[in-house]
């Protein structure tokens, strides 16, 4: 009698692939929300972190300019005596005066409208590929100065152009709503400070905790 002995491999049958697959398609359904929550983490970091270096950036130009942040130039290479129609402007000349040579630090991958910048920045001096349309993701306070109050506002995710503090200070209800789903914003302070600010729900949530009206800063909006 001849007696037939198994290979031992046993291809899977229909239903329990379907099986396999089905608990694979659980497993990524669970983890979806938490990389999900780890991505919008990351975005808050690289904000603060790009804020930071902006403000330094600031810092430096208004020791050389008698406590001015940078107003941008015009087309003679004079300080604008009338607020640009962006921020982009506004930032450039920190190119212009040597102190920034990489773009990255404006860009935020959470901002609706932005565009990774692409790197050239034009030739000196004027260096007028810098920041183009879609590669600045922030807001400026222009006609901001280092002696302002620390905790005035001078650069933050987008708002409208022309957005001004009431009485208590700057609301966070006013700003995108869709910068970091909604849930706050990253603001660069005059003394240099970045945080996330978390919105309050129900409450209008303010960000600088100065009492008086800024007169002097204006916001200008970025080129997206």
């Amino acid at each position: 009698m001849r007696i037939i002995q198994s290979s031992g491999n046993r291809a899977f049958t229909l239903i329990e692939l379907l099986v396999v697959m089905s608990i694979i398609a659980g497993l990524a359904a669970l983890a979806l929300p938490a990389i999900g929550i780890g991505q919008q983490q990351l975005a808050k970091i690289k904000d603060v972190n790009n804020l930071k270096q902006i403000g330094i950036g600031c810092k430096a130009y208004a020791t050389d300019f008698d406590g001015d942040f940078p107003r941008g130039l015009d087309g003679s290479g004079d300080p604008l005596r009338n607020e640009p129609a962006n921020a982009n402007t506004a930032y450039r000349e920190l190119f212009q005066r040597g102190i920034f040579k990489e773009e990255r630090v404006f860009y935020s991958p959470g901002t609706p409208g932005a565009l990774k910048p692409d790197g050239d920045i034009g030739e000196p001096d004027m260096y007028n590929q810098a920041l183009e349309k879609g590669e600045n993701s922030y807001i400026y306070v222009w006609g901001q100065r280092d002696s302002a109050e620390p905790n005035d506002l001078l650069a933050a995710n987008p708002t409208v152009s022309g957005f001004q503090p009431t009485e208590k200070g700057w609301s966070v209800n006013e700003f995108h709503p869709r910068i970091h789903k909604g849930n706050g914003i990253v603001v660069l302070r005059v003394d240099g400070g970045a945080e996330f600010v978390q919105k309050r729900p129900g409450n209008e949530t303010i960000v600088s905790t100065t009492k008086r009206r800024n007169s002097e800063g204006r916001v200008i909006g970025p080129d997206l």
